[in-house]
């Protein structure tokens, strides 16, 4: 079985800060099946290699312009960068048409039996648009991830995904929020499958590491710790609120805010308003590694969503046995169960996040008990090996 994966972001180099998830499900489907053999399609970056091997799965990137001129994503994704930038806007037109392009030239050569494309917008439609003009028998899969079904909701975006989702053979979700969304967008008769992310729990970090992160901020109290884009989706502004109120009983406490996005300068100006500057970090982008060394420096995981797709940053907490308070927004629910591998907060609250916050610092018992449940759990139900056999069944349906 031969499958071709479409992605609009991979990491470009190494240990990129750039969304890894699709590479990992790829790794991973081929780690579990060797009968199976994958390849992922993505946009090209200055730079970058045009074809490369990644963990043992075969990459290909399509160039859409001039190499300097291609920032259409990436870097935020594209959104986000035609937001910074409007003139991008023109870019999507060419990097849809070479994507096609592509397509073809991957599926002859790779003599591909599945076109698997990872979110609806863009990477659906162009699977959607290749097998209308050029391969009429090749199956198509499309995975939605959040973005594609929660920040597109314009009338002509739900118009051209329920135009895509019809053209598809199998579509999956990486949570249950995702399903009844896309449900409520007229797709009753659609077969959607739910299939979560899985997380690798085997990481270790040296002491050293550790020390050199505490002492390069100070860090002689409590950790407070978010990971995400810097997004007022992410309820980061009621997190930040929440400081003053967690600093009258844990004055020592710093808070590190760990990624990029289009509202870091007004998050930045919050903080500096309330001067909390002293208590509050922003550690801009970082790569993988880099992240995974924050969570053994933190006492507890903050995550107040207003709207999430999945979670994948608790995920990611939780293998680090790090205590999470989070709300139970989107696909929150089918990893946080409430009290038990995590505590929910109300959404855009500030004192429900300072309450919280205040209560399970003070409580150390239960911080261990969340963590080795939440531990615990994540090694039954995310590990890539049950992950793994899902996306296999789900192939196999197609036969």
């Amino acid at each position: 079985m031969n499958i071709l994966m479409t992605a609009s972001t991979l990491p470009r180099f190494g240990d990129d800060s750039e969304l890894s998830i699709v590479l990992d499900i790829a790794e991973n489907i081929k780690k579990y099946h060797k009968n199976i053999n994958i390849s992922i399609l993505a946009p090209h970056y200055p730079n970058v290699k045009k074809e490369e091997i990644i963990k043992n799965v075969k990459i290909y990137r399509y160039k859409y312009f001039f190499e300097r001129l291609e920032k259409l994503h990436y870097n935020g994704g594209m959104l986000f960068n035609i937001q910074r930038n409007k003139l991008y806007f023109l870019l999507i037109p060419l990097s849809l048409f070479f994507q096609i392009l592509a397509i073809k030239k991957i599926v002859k050569k790779e003599k591909i039996d599945i076109l698997h494309s990872h979110w609806i917008i863009p990477q659906g439609l162009a699977a959607v648009l290749y097998k209308k003009i050029f391969n009429q028998k090749i199956k198509i899969v499309c995975t939605a991830h959040g973005s594609d079904v929660f920040l597109l909701k314009k009338k002509y975006f739900n118009i051209l995904k329920r135009f895509i989702l019809k053209k598809c053979d199998k579509i999956s979700v990486v949570s249950s929020a995702l399903q009844k969304e896309l449900l409520k967008n007229k797709a009753e008769n659609y077969n959607i499958n739910i299939i979560n992310n899985g997380i690798n729990i085997e990481k270790s970090i040296s002491l050293i590491e550790i020390n050199n992160l505490k002492n390069k901020y100070n860090i002689n109290s409590f950790c407070l710790l978010f990971v995400g884009r810097l997004s007022i989706k992410k309820g980061i502004f009621y997190l930040i609120e929440a400081m003053p109120k967690i600093l009258l009983n844990f004055p020592k406490t710093k808070l590190i805010i760990v990624g990029y996005g289009p509202d870091q300068t007004l998050l930045e100006k919050k903080v500096q308003k309330l001067k909390l500057q002293n208590h509050i970090i922003f550690t801009g982008a970082l790569r993988k590694k880099e992240i995974f060394s924050y969570y053994t420096i933190a006492n507890i995981l903050i995550n107040p969503s207003l709207e999430e797709g999945f979670g994948m940053v608790l995920l990611e907490a939780l293998s680090f046995k790090l205590p999470v308070i989070t709300t139970n927004s989107g696909g929150i629910t089918d990893i946080i169960e409430d009290k038990k591998t995590g505590i929910f907060i109300n959404q855009k609250q500030s004192d429900s996040i300072a309450n919280t916050v205040n209560a399970l610092l003070n409580n150390e018992e239960k911080r261990k008990k969340l963590s080795y449940k939440g531990y615990e759990m994540i090694q039954n139900k995310f590990n890539w090996k049950k992950i793994a056999l899902k996306y296999y069944d789900f192939y196999c349906q197609l036969n």
